[in-house]
């Protein structure tokens, strides 16, 4: 699920560009205000901005070039799932450290891991083929996702085309491990959202559920700082008159409204509330909080 790697057009980054999108986010942004001035943190996160007000205070020049030189690199164009150095590959190698952790938890107690995947890929899993091969025989995926998939390995993967939503999904069946990555804010609604997460909780003792972070400055899908933020009319307009991150330029505008409900971030409020027995965490990068991570690593399951 969600975007395609596509014709992403660069854009200039900087000081005006990074102020101006993150001042543009709604009153009440945790984090409110990230200051660049620290010698061992790029970015500082500040909960007491004046007035409540959400900006990013460029204190040294080099500082913007990093950041500058990230979003650049997060524009390039490439198959994030199988570059591996890409960032977002990068990324996903550092998170599936905890992912790994679950299923050797899983592994020590029994000899096979079945790990539904939510909303997932076979592609995806190109981030952890060491490890996959060398837990041959014992960890064993099957995806769910709405568009049809052919695996190209069987003996460790099947495709099941399905709504990751329906709450009647694998209702006499129950796995080892439920995984998600970047999906749940991909479903459409947020009683969909609510509805993934619920079977999430009840298709596994453990789960882990990874969104990019509403309060992150940088959208991922779209690659615009500050994107999330705007208006939703101004978010369909930008569509389709502008090729955007995966997305080329949209002429219709009934296509460019459903793209938009489609990429819908949430922050770890509203995933603490999906997941109430969960911890939540977060993923960071320059010192702000780029996902946010729902994982519960126990021997019990909602039924």
């Amino acid at each position: 699920m969600g975007g395609r790697p596509g014709g992403e057009r660069s854009r200039p980054t900087g000081r005006s560009s990074l102020t101006t999108a993150c001042s543009r986010a709604p009153s009440g942004c945790k984090p409110r205000c990230a200051g660049l001035g620290s010698v061992n943190h790029l970015l500082t996160v500040n909960e007491t901005s004046p007035k409540g007000k959400s900006y990013i205070d460029v204190g040294n020049r080099n500082h913007v070039m990093q950041i500058s030189a990230y979003l650049g690199a997060l524009r390039r164009r490439s198959d994030p799932y199988v570059d591996d150095t890409s960032l977002e590959f990068q990324f996903r190698a550092k998170r599936f450290v905890r992912i790994r952790n679950l299923i050797d938890a899983v592994l020590a107690e029994q000899e096979r891991c079945e790990i539904v995947d939510l909303g997932g890929t076979e592609k995806y899993w190109a981030v952890a083929g060491d490890y996959l091969d060398r837990q041959r025989g014992r960890v064993f995926v099957t995806l769910v996702n709405t568009e049809p998939q052919v695996v190209a390995r069987p003996d460790q993967f099947r495709a099941v085309r399905e709504s990751a939503s329906d709450l009647t999904l694998f209702d006499d069946q129950v796995f080892d491990l439920a995984h998600s990555n970047s999906v749940i804010e991909h479903v459409g609604s947020r009683a969909n959202m609510r509805d993934f997460a619920l079977n999430m909780r009840r298709l596994a003792p453990r789960y882990y559920c990874q969104t990019p972070n509403y309060w992150f400055p940088y959208e991922p899908h779209f690659r615009t700082a500050g994107f999330q933020y705007l208006p939703k009319a101004v978010r369909i307009a930008m569509l389709q008159r502008f090729a955007l991150g995966f997305f080329d330029r949209i002429d219709d505008v009934e296509d460019a409204r459903n793209v938009v409900r489609d990429h819908d971030l949430i922050g770890r409020r509203q995933m603490a509330a999906f997941f109430p027995d969960g911890e939540i965490s977060y993923e960071t990068v320059l010192g702000l909080r780029k996902s946010v991570i729902a994982t519960r690593d126990a021997g019990t399951r909602d039924a």
